[in-house]
């Protein structure tokens, strides 16, 4: 019986401590605390308050609080209804037609809860989502992992309507990450990475029509300033720009096939 109490302490003590547990003890209207990348952060923040709105087929969905309170009793019914819209998105179109293209999640993760973590974060004017590579590992080694296969977006993105088209790009790069890193142990150039990105927004529909859409404004951008460099990355408008281009080019001459095959190759 002794012996019975010790095994038993012992696993109540790994439950209790183990950090990929708590993940799935989460249900929806929960608070916790998330790392975030001060320089996208619209306050400068490194740490943020977010509560769970909802868990649906693919994704946990969180919304910063800060963010949400700020908004008028008019703005949140508005915010909450086009939130459910995108949700719905997601699961329907965005997953299965973005893991079909490039592939999808690989094999075992820090991430215990089986689902992509969402976070609609407060971020600057500039930035519509981004994408980091560091919550995919152990705290133990990197100390501001968040221990999620995650994406965080502009949460004005909801208001707007933008925020499926940002989520078309992030969770891209997501893809990405578990293709190329994960399953290749091969770090992608930047330049391909976003074409990669760019490319999904079309892919998924989300250029049509294409007046008013991001494309159009990223065509205008390029036709501003053509000689701007494909490789060489300081992570400018411009430089999404022309890789949208070049990755449309590509795809309109060979297939949109000829990005996906890449993507699971061993080298960059």
């Amino acid at each position: 019986m002794k012996n019975q109490r010790v095994l038993l302490a012992l696993i109540v003590g790994f439950l209790v401590f183990s950090p990929g547990v708590a993940h799935a003890a989460e249900v929806d209207g929960s608070n916790r605390q998330f790392f975030v990348n001060t320089g996208y952060d619209g306050q400068g923040r490194s740490r943020i308050s977010v509560t769970l709105k909802r868990t649906s087929d693919y994704a946990l969905w969180y919304v910063d609080d800060a963010a949400y309170n700020a908004l008028s009793p008019e703005q949140r019914s508005a915010y909450d209804a086009n939130l459910s819209t995108l949700i719905k998105e997601f699961d329907l179109t965005i997953w299965p037609r973005s893991v079909s293209l490039w592939g999808g999640l690989v094999g075992a993760s820090v991430d215990t809860t089986g689902k992509v973590s969402i976070v609609l974060q407060d971020l600057n004017e500039s930035s519509g989502g981004y994408f980091e590579t560091v919550h995919n590992y152990p705290a133990r080694l990197a100390p501001t992992s968040n221990e999620r296969r995650m994406v965080f977006l502009n949460s004005d993105g909801v208001l707007t309507g933008q925020a499926k088209m940002f989520l078309a790009h992030e969770f891209q790069h997501l893809l990405s990450f578990e293709q190329k890193e994960r399953a290749q142990q091969t770090e992608e150039d930047i330049w391909l990475n976003e074409v990669r990105a760019e490319y999904n927004i079309t892919a998924l529909g989300y250029a049509d029509p294409f007046v008013g859409s991001s494309l159009q404004r990223r065509m205008k951008s390029f036709v501003r300033t053509p000689s701007d460099s494909l490789t060489v990355w300081p992570n400018t408008a411009t430089d999404y720009a022309v890789a949208a281009m070049f990755g449309h080019y590509v795809a309109d001459r060979f297939g949109s096939l000829i990005l996906a095959d890449a993507l699971k190759s061993p080298v960059t």
